[in-house]
């Protein structure tokens, strides 16, 4: 690495140039995507990443090696959510078979715990954890959408999902009290901070889990009625899955989704620090 101010060659871990003293600025890149970040800033603006600054410099996790050195710890072999087990042998007619049904189980689960760990991360921050969160959870719900589709085979472009996921989002935060909740316990000290953290992350989690619930039944029901899904328009879409989540009883859903982590979390079955490689805008 060479200094910026003078051009002269830096040894590794020098802090200031030792031909003109200008102080040696790391660059940092996000662990996730790789994109270039501010010192200052806590969250990738790119994908929603926390930033974490410990060795990430353009000396030891370049851009093109971000993604190839991102820890993925996926869903752990002790946790099962029985709540998308469930769901999934409810699903009706035909579309999915067993081993589909285990291949979107996983990755429904592991987005989820994936929201899960950076709800957590958001909880930290008094007040404003809730709006960070959600901005975050929409690019775990997209990609989530798009792994299903390819397992369906179903071709959906990535704008389409993209504006599929935020019309579910949107629609499960209306019945969404916990993030409110979790951030307005970020604001007291102490004891408040901790159950915030927890609360966020089983929002997180509960979030995309009945996202994916949601998809899979609607994708189900339109292939199960003859439609062509890839020519369908976006209003159309958002109209049919209305109509899907007007079938379920979606707060009960998120509740029951938010104490399977909590419950994870406190019998050591997930850990909370899982992650999944989200895809490129």
């Amino acid at each position: 690495m060479n200094c910026s101010v003078c051009g002269n060659e830096i040894l590794d871990g020098a802090r200031f140039c030792v031909k003109c003293g200008a102080e040696v600025k790391k660059e940092i890149f996000c662990i996730h995507c790789g994109n270039k970040l501010m010192s200052e800033q806590m969250f990738c603006p790119q994908c929603g990443t926390p930033v974490e600054r410990e060795g990430l410099n353009s000396e030891t996790l370049g851009k093109k090696d971000a993604k190839k050195d991102k820890k993925q710890t996926g869903v752990s072999e002790k946790f099962k959510s029985g709540i998308v087990t469930k769901a999934l042998k409810e699903v009706q007619g035909n579309v999915i078979d067993e081993q589909r049904a285990a291949d979107i189980a996983k990755i429904i689960s592991m987005h989820a715990l994936g929201a899960a760990t950076s709800g957590a991360a958001t909880a930290w921050i008094p007040g404003a954890g809730a709006s960070i969160a959600a901005v975050g959870q929409a690019a775990f719900i997209w990609t989530m959408y798009l792994r299903i589709s390819e397992c369906l085979e179903i071709k959906l472009s990535k704008k389409k999902l993209k504006f599929l996921g935020s019309a579910i989002l949107s629609n499960l935060a209306i019945s969404g009290g916990t993030l409110l909740a979790a951030s307005a316990a970020s604001l007291i000290p102490g004891i408040g901070s901790v159950t915030s953290v927890l609360l966020m992350a089983g929002a997180g989690y509960a979030m995309v889990t009945v996202a994916g619930i949601i998809y899979i039944n609607l994708m189900s029901s339109l292939i199960n009625e003859g439609a062509d899904v890839s020519a369908m328009s976006d209003e159309e879409l958002k109209e049919q899955m209305k109509k899907v989540m007007d079938g379920k009883n979606v707060k009960k859903m998120m509740k029951e989704a938010q104490g399977e982590y909590i419950k994870a979390r406190k019998a050591g079955t997930v850990s909370g620090d899982e992650t999944v490689e989200l895809e490129n805008e």
